[in-house]
């Protein structure tokens, strides 16, 4: 068995793979870590406004926080420019969930200035929202419907401590490319959180 090496060291982040015929090369993943943030400080909301959208298609947001303000929904808009999306109406979202106590089912929906990606927790030790958050922004070269959509699967642990699994998507229906968003709770900010941005590579 022969292994012919790479003749260059690589750039950061890069590994290595084989051909199938012995050569190895470097290889950039397709999913990169972009950004992270762990913080027991309370904030307004999370705001993030450097998508690089040249480079990455969609975007992964693992998210845990728990609202200052018991049984608060997150909430979410895309950024464009460092202002806010908030065409009336203009964002479509539905949510279907179960509550794990009991089994019982429930949905909501509606078209709103922003979209629900998780509802209402507490916040008590124990309590809040746990999310993965999937965005894909329009990209100005793409018709106009092939972006601005979004999909979460989530726990949340409401202020009676009663666990519910939901899942979740949205899509805003404005003609606009967006290098951010913001996610927010209801009312009263967000307190503790973390988070960590992945981009999927085009």
């Amino acid at each position: 068995l022969t292994l012919t090496l790479p003749t260059t060291i690589g750039t950061n982040g890069q590994h290595m793979k084989v051909d199938g015929s012995g050569n190895l090369g470097w290889e950039t993943p397709a999913t990169v870590k972009l950004d992270d943030s762990n913080s027991t400080s309370t904030v307004d909301d999370i705001i993030v406004d450097s998508l690089d959208t040249t480079t990455y298609r969609s975007f992964i947001i693992h998210f845990a926080g728990q609202p200052v303000t018991d049984n608060q929904d997150l909430r979410f808009r895309w950024r464009t420019g460092g202002s806010d999306e908030s065409t009336g109406g203009g964002y479509k979202w539905g949510i279907h969930g179960v509550t794990t106590n009991t089994g019982s089912y429930y949905d909501s929906a509606a078209e709103e200035n922003y979209a629900n990606v998780i509802q209402n927790a507490g916040n008590a030790t124990g309590e809040g929202w746990r999310m993965h958050l999937q965005i894909t922004p329009h990209a100005g070269s793409e018709p106009d419907y092939m972006g601005n959509f979004g999909s979460s699967v989530g726990f949340r642990t409401d202020s009676s401590g009663n666990g519910r699994t939901e899942v979740g998507s949205f899509y805003y229906t404005s003609e606009v490319s967006p290098n951010g968003f913001k996610l927010y709770a209801a009312s009263g900010g967000i307190a503790s959180h973390n988070y960590t941005i992945w981009g999927v590579k085009k």
